[in-house]
């Protein structure tokens, strides 16, 4: 699992040809618990044990946020991530674009996984390095700010 946090994190830092802008800790923590509260693992993706690694983006134009996901997202959560994309709290990313030097976009690493007794998390590294930074088949290209990744690891024991 470390191993694909590195690598996720190398990709992201390397493969995306952007300036970068570095931001303050916690500087989105209500985005990030929000995202925490509403989004729900897709069923399918806990019971084949599948790691989701992607990229959120968040770009604005004129007052609206638009809330895409990397390719490397798999269809389920993103079907799942859609359903609650409206909920998220957005206050902070608001702030971050409007007084960023960065007005192009943030960018924020997700890495999620589920692992149980009889399974654990598996990735296909290739399959990531080929679409973790693009966005409908297209390189993202401009200024951004990079955020912290949000990482969620549930883990479920089964009980005899």
């Amino acid at each position: 699992m470390k191993k694909l946090i590195y690598l996720c994190s190398f990709l992201t830092a390397i493969g995306i040809n952007k300036s970068l802008f570095a931001q303050q800790k916690d500087a989105f923590r209500d985005f990030k618990l929000s995202f925490m509260k509403e989004v729900n693992y897709p069923r399918s993706l806990r019971d084949s044990c599948i790691t989701t690694a992607t990229i959120i983006r968040i770009t604005k134009i004129n007052a609206q946020l638009s809330i895409t996901l990397s390719d490397s997202a798999t269809q389920p959560f993103k079907e799942e991530f859609n359903k609650v994309v409206g909920r998220l709290n957005t206050n902070s990313l608001r702030r971050v674009l409007d007084s960023s030097k960065a007005t192009h976009s943030i960018i924020i690493p997700l890495y999620f996984t589920f692992d149980t007794d009889y399974c654990a998390s598996s990735v296909n590294i290739a399959a990531y390095a080929s679409t973790f930074n693009r966005f409908n088949g297209e390189y993202e290209t401009g200024e951004c700010n990079l955020l912290e990744p949000i990482i969620v690891r549930l883990s479920k024991p089964i009980i005899n």
